[in-house]
């Protein structure tokens, strides 16, 4: 797995439908995430760096800690579909050194633990959008309702 970034055209466009949806911060601090395949759509699963908060997290479906919340959390409650145009790669190498360095560890613990990421998707997307998780489908985007409004998106 590799990390990406939205473009903001597509981020300002969805978060007109889910509050839920963060907008990028700036050029120097983009809405990082992964790239999930879900229902055969993809879906960006956005990262938080890491806050104190995130080692108190009872565990959940909506997100995954990395190493425990040191390296951040990975939230599935908020991950939205997303075109294949409308990603990009994120160049890790341009980052300032300490960004650079959480980056990388946050992709070391990804790619060490893909099974788990994609099973807590699959289990988030899945509780949402079957109505069988209330606690997830409060506090999750609506995921079918984006998927609608993301196939009429146009560059």
């Amino acid at each position: 797995m590799k990390l990406y970034i939205i473009e903001d055209d597509y981020i300002e466009y969805l978060s007109k439908y889910d509050s839920l949806i963060a907008l990028n911060k700036s050029k120097t601090r983009p809405y990082v995430g992964i790239v999930l395949k879900i229902n055969n759509i993809s879906y960006f699963a956005p990262l938080y760096s890491p806050k104190q908060k995130h080692s108190t997290y009872k565990n959940n479906p909506s997100f995954i800690k990395i190493n425990n919340g040191k390296l951040g959390i990975i939230r599935f409650s908020t991950m939205i579909p997303v075109p294949e145009e409308c990603i990009e790669l994120l160049n890790i190498e341009e980052q300032e050194k300490k960004y650079r360095i959480l980056l990388n560890e946050q992709i070391i613990f990804i790619n060490h633990n893909k099974k788990k990421i994609q099973q807590k998707a699959n289990n988030t997307y899945y509780g949402v959008t079957k109505g069988t998780n209330k606690f997830l489908m409060n506090i999750s985007c609506d995921f079918k309702l984006l998927e609608n409004i993301y196939r009429n998106f146009k560059k």
